[in-house]
């Protein structure tokens, strides 16, 4: 290939990958939403935020056991019963499956009767953290649920009853899951398990994952999805996380699952700003798209024939990739057997040393583009100071990136495939990307279907033009490679996209990882000097533009949580503060002088605390009996007390928890066992166990509420709009000192 082909293919390369960026992005878009005007036989997104809205009311937080949630849940009894049912309310305590963690929990339930007994359970949470208003997490699947139970009603009863589950305590640790699926009567008869999840303010409703034996429950949504959005990768990489929703109480449960969630605009999550304003209408149109033609179609099926799960994978929400698990390794192996039979054929024109050279050169090209990146973020977080997930320009950064990826290919590409031919070049990036694909396909054969697909693609077209008499057309071979290129970067970037809306900077490896294997197919382009030039012009173009970009904005704010903590024992009171970034200086100023400290006597996290004034606070009260070994207290909170924790050396050896008589785990952190018990203002909270020694045992005892008191209001104030609490929010705890 002349250098005038050359240089024309590129930009021809460049213009197709501007172009599958595109696609990647609309494939990635949620469907228009439609209005309250739509037919009343439709899912409409219109419908659901008239009931969101009416749910929410003011768009108070309402965690568990607080006013606003008691008064959300009476909204919610009232709508369910406007649809002419008869919901129940589940009081009872649930628990968490790996940690001594238990509320009184308040689920709703409600039932649409069916032919036989087996049920379907659509499955979502109606509490929120305590800084959030929780219209996306998870109002938007309460109300998804709600459109689709009006759309039920419009049917008559199907083979399959179906169950709505509003559960409780979610944010807390699933814990109204917990006591549904550990406690109540209708569990017996449940068949699948439909859960709906929301995090950040929009983006694709995505297929999350579903359990091992939930491959029918795939069937059934392929054949009646009209927008699916689907990727199992997103199942590998959730079984690497601590993340959990209330699907994953389900699959301990050994129920059929699936469960469905969105997660762009992910600095909305757990915080103020997840708003009904800021909830993307497309967004809630697509759970509807999802969850209402799904359980049209399982209400009228057997339930006892399951499947195993597979890879899948959707191409522009229209056109499903899939094949079963046992297939993806001969796979694999298959696309690396393509580039092999191109060696074969043109074993007369190559030279194996020059193979050999061409593959090192491909994974010289992934080791130095990944470097290049790496090397581009740390500069970029030393230049700003911090790394910042979600900044509020995130353009910088992402010029920086793809510059970064394109800097460090055309630089192996310049000084190490100048005087090698194309078809070494293509060999060895194919057969690159074809190791990947196995040692993936081996490792995580639910993700490596993005890697098969492109890789197939490749080798299936470059064996069918190595075989013609036109195999050392420079035209043909233009062709070959933009082509591969093209279809290997439509999934590189649609998993890159997703993962920087979805896991921020922080997590920039999740980006340019996919990028840097991207790279590799260009190889066989050749991009040279010109191209080393203008890479490095876009990233420090990006660095320019980071230096006159504010980091946070109304939209994008910094995450800063504060805590006042009164210790009644030494009569000390102190602000603890965290941010995965540096405090700015007005919150500083009004915290006073800082140092670093542990958050709780029990709880060792290094944030940032200095003194606060004393305040005047309630306690709780504490009564307890003690028989040698077995302990029996009972715990009474005060009526505005949002949580107790019991704090106990793990040395003691706690053993035999029960809380309310049910049974609780004793795992400890950080030297304590420290039982956190949410909503206790109800009644009393019994609390028993056995010690491993009869000696006398001292440990903490608090009581917590959300929000600051009143001397932390100019910390409040000091935030401003550029930093918001998240996830447990701001909250008090009065401690004091106890002993068994």
């Amino acid at each position: 290939m002349n250098d005038s082909i050359r240089r024309f293919v590129l930009w021809v390369a460049v213009l197709v990958l501007g172009a599958m960026s595109w696609a990647a992005q609309r494939g990635l878009a949620p469907p228009a939403p439609l209005g309250v005007g739509a037919p009343l036989n439709v899912f409409s997104a219109g419908r659901a935020l008239e009931q969101l809205r009416f749910l929410l009311k003011d768009e108070s937080p309402h965690p568990v056991g607080s006013r606003a949630q008691r008064e959300v849940r009476a909204r919610l009894v009232e709508r369910l019963e406007g649809l002419g049912l008869e919901p129940k309310v589940q009081k009872t305590v649930g628990c968490h499956a790996r940690w001594p963690r238990c509320a009184r929990v308040e689920n709703v339930v409600a039932e649409l009767e069916g032919r036989q007994r087996d049920a379907i359970v659509l499955m979502a949470h109606y509490d929120s953290v305590p800084p959030s208003p929780g219209a996306a997490d998870d109002g938007a699947g309460v109300a998804a649920l709600l459109e689709t139970a009006r759309l039920l009603r419009r049917l008559p009863p199907g083979r399959n009853r179906v169950l709505l589950v509003f559960t409780d305590a979610e944010e807390v640790g699933l814990l109204g899951a917990e006591a549904f699926f550990g406690q109540h009567p209708w569990v017996k008869d449940v068949r699948a398990v439909i859960n709906l999840e929301g995090s950040g303010s929009g983006g694709p409703a995505l297929l999350l994952r579903t359990t091992d034996d939930g491959g029918h429950l795939i069937d059934a949504f392929r054949s009646v999805a009209p927008a699916p959005a689907a990727l199992s990768l997103a199942q590998e990489v959730f079984e690497r996380m601590p993340n959990d929703t209330d699907f994953s109480v389900a699959e301990r449960a050994h129920l059929p699952s699936i469960d469905f969630a969105f997660a762009f605009e992910f600095n909305h999550y757990h915080t103020p700003l997840d708003t009904i304003a800021n909830l993307d209408p497309g967004t809630l149109q697509h759970h509807g798209l999802n969850v209402w033609p799904l359980v049209r179609r399982l209400r009228d099926v057997d339930l006892a024939e399951v499947a195993g799960n597979y890879p899948y994978l959707t191409v522009h929400q229209r056109v499903w990739l899939r094949w079963p698990t046992s297939w993806t390794v001969p796979l694999a192996v298959t696309g690396v057997l393509l580039v092999i039979g191109v060696v074969v054929r043109l074993r007369a024109s190559l030279r194996g040393l020059t193979v050999a050279a061409s593959v090192l050169l491909a994974i010289l090209a992934v080791v130095v583009t990944g470097a290049a990146c790496f090397g581009a973020m740390w500069l970029a977080d030393r230049f700003v100071g911090t790394t910042v997930s979600f900044p509020a320009d995130p353009w910088p950064w992402r010029m920086i990136i793809v510059g970064a990826t394109g800097l460090g290919l055309s630089l192996v590409a310049a000084f190490g495939a100048r005087r090698v031919s194309f078809w070494p070049l293509f060999i060895g990036a194919w057969g690159t990307i074809g190791g990947f694909a196995v040692a993936v396909a081996i490792v995580a054969p639910l993700a490596a279907n993005l890697l098969i697909v492109p890789l197939v693609l490749a080798g299936a077209l470059a064996l069918l033009l190595a075989v013609t008499p036109q195999r050392h057309e420079a035209w043909l071979q233009a062709v070959l490679s933009v082509v591969s290129m093209a279809g290997l970067a439509y999934v590189m970037l649609t998993v890159a996209i997703a993962n920087e809306q979805t896991q921020g900077l922080r997590l920039a490896p999740a980006i340019y990882a996919w990028l840097c294997l991207l790279a590799v197919a260009w190889l066989p382009l050749k991009p040279g000097r010109v191209a080393v030039a203008v890479c490095a012009g876009l990233v420090a173009v990006g660095y320019v533009r980071m230096s006159v970009s504010p980091l946070y904005s109304p939209q994008r704010p910094q995450h800063v949580t504060v805590a006042h903590v009164l210790d009644l024992t030494e009569q000390r009171a102190r602000w603890a503060a965290y941010s995965p970034n540096p405090l700015p200086d007005r919150i500083r100023r009004a915290m006073g002088t800082l140092g670093r400290g542990d958050f709780l006597p029990w709880f060792r996290a290094p944030v940032q605390v200095a003194d606060a004034p004393l305040i005047e606070a309630a306690t709780p009260t504490l009564t307890s009996t003690r028989s040698g070994q077995r302990v029996a207290a009972q715990l009474i909170a005060n009526p505005d007390a949002d949580f107790l924790v019991l704090a106990l050396p793990a040395s003691a050896g706690i053993e035999e928890l029960t809380v309310d008589g049910l049974p609780t785990k004793t795992r400890s952190r950080d030297g304590y066992m420290a039982l956190y018990v949410f909503a206790p203002a109800q009644r009393p909270v019994d609390v028993a166990f056995r010690l491993s020694s009869s000696g006398p045992v001292t440990g903490w005892l608090a009581e917590g509420r959300y929000g600051l008191p009143e001397v932390g209001r100019p910390i409040a104030a000091a935030r401003g709009l550029l930093a918001v609490p998240q996830h447990r929010g701001d909250r008090r705890f009065v401690v004091t000192r106890i002993e068994f």
